[in-house]
């Protein structure tokens, strides 16, 4: 479960994301898809986004339109820069279709938008910073959990005769954030320092709506040697994990300091249950493997995949503190419930099938941290979201499972 403080290091991207981005996060989607959908053409693959600035300039000269497109956990994300597209229902409709989509438009000088749209049906569609006002064929669909990460609800209209005396509204520097937040509930997918910096991107270029591509400018990308990039201011925002874990980890006391090494998921669960927190710490690296290996069981049980003959050997091989091969699992993923085009919650508090699988498969894909309190923290915070953000359960079942756990 996601909160907008998860997000402070977006306003000091070096790439300006906050005065002026589109974000488009697709669900459930590989990148050569979204790119058909958008009818677009590959210029160039790079490394995050350092040289976004130079293939952007390419394709706007040759009269296209840019983004930068990623594979990320849970789908694909779409990012403009200076660009709009993904608030377009010419170009949502048909990258929406049999899925679900959010966009957060962030911008310095016009509105900024909160869209969230499922198989073409814009359900939500408001400005972060005025969350009174919302429109969409369901504008209240998300209201919950708007006002679980702390939307404002008041109004500033002028034309309002008591806008002056609502209490309710203030400027609020964290809505982007709590838009990303928001996105993330409703996709899964969650937005990464690291992602930005250091994920596989592809520099797509898109004929503008109505013109024949034919007669466009072929896109000439300019030598590398144009764009001088001080390493230096660059390099300052790399992702820095030490400045995330000190941001995740402000304002909690820390009776014990080797409660630090369990890392950005060791805080969120300082956060939730510090004496759990503290007993890992003192149970030893043996003990914090073996939760790290029955909470992805845990896990693994409430998607419904522990007992799959498609997921033995995923499972076996995890056992054995190995990664299956590629191959394995390909096999297996493709054998995963299709994700709905959102996430639904059943009479239970919990998930539909396919999030649930899709959720817990990223236990498979993901890297064990070396720490083995960290990684026993990573595990048990994965089996919270499978679980649908509830842990009192995985907490009791933990520590009747390792009783030193107290």
């Amino acid at each position: 479960m996601s909160i907008f403080s998860d997000y402070n290091w977006f306003e000091s991207t070096f790439h300006g994301l906050m005065e002026e981005s589109c974000l488009t996060f697709v669900r459930g989607l590989r990148i050569q898809e979204v790119i058909r959908r958008l009818g677009g053409s590959e210029i160039a693959g790079m490394t995050g986004l350092r040289q976004m600035d130079r293939y952007r300039d390419a394709v706007t000269n040759a009269g296209q339109e840019f983004a930068a497109v990623a594979d990320v956990d849970g789908g694909v994300l779409v990012l403009e820069q200076y660009g709009l597209l993904g608030t377009y229902e010419t170009v949502f409709t048909p990258l929406s279709r049999g899925t679900s989509l959010a966009v957060v438009y962030s911008s310095e000088n016009n509105d900024a938008r909160f869209m969230w749209i499922a198989d073409g049906d814009c359900r939500v569609d408001f400005d972060p910073f005025h969350a009174a006002w919302r429109e969409g064929s369901q504008p209240d669909a998300l209201l919950a959990e708007m006002q679980r990460l702390g939307f404002n609800f008041g109004t500033d209209e002028a034309d309002d005769p008591g806008w002056v005396d609502d209490p309710g509204w203030v400027y609020d520097d964290n809505a982007t954030k709590r838009a990303l937040a928001l996105a993330e509930h409703v996709t899964g997918i969650r937005l990464t320092k690291a992602a930005l910096n250091t994920a596989p991107f592809v520099a797509v270029a898109m004929p503008p709506q109505g013109v024949d591509p034919a007669k466009l400018a072929p896109v000439v990308v300019p030598p590398v040697e144009d764009y001088e990039y001080d390493e230096y201011e660059y390099d300052k925002y790399e992702y820095d994990q030490e400045a995330d874990l000190a941001a995740a980890w402000a304002g909690i006391d820390v009776p014990d300091e080797r409660i630090r090494s369990s890392g950005y998921n060791g805080a969120l669960l300082a956060r939730r249950d510090m004496n759990l927190l503290l007993a890992l710490a003192s149970a030893g690296d043996e003990v914090c493997r073996q939760v790290w290996l029955w909470a992805q069981e845990w896990a693994f049980t409430k998607a419904e995949l522990i007992d799959k003959p498609f997921f033995t050997p995923i499972l076996e091989a995890i056992r054995r503190g190995e990664a299956a091969d590629d191959l394995t699992r390909h096999h297996a993923k493709q054998r995963l419930d299709r994700l709905p085009v959102s996430p639904e919650d059943l009479p239970d508090g919990s998930l539909d099938r396919g999030s649930r699988q899709h959720l817990a498969w990223e236990l498979v894909n993901n890297p064990t941290d070396p720490v083995p309190l960290a990684a026993a923290c990573d595990a048990l915070f994965k089996a919270v979201v499978v679980n649908n953000g509830r842990d009192q359960q995985l907490f009791a079942d933990l520590r009747a499972r390792f009783p030193q756990l107290g």
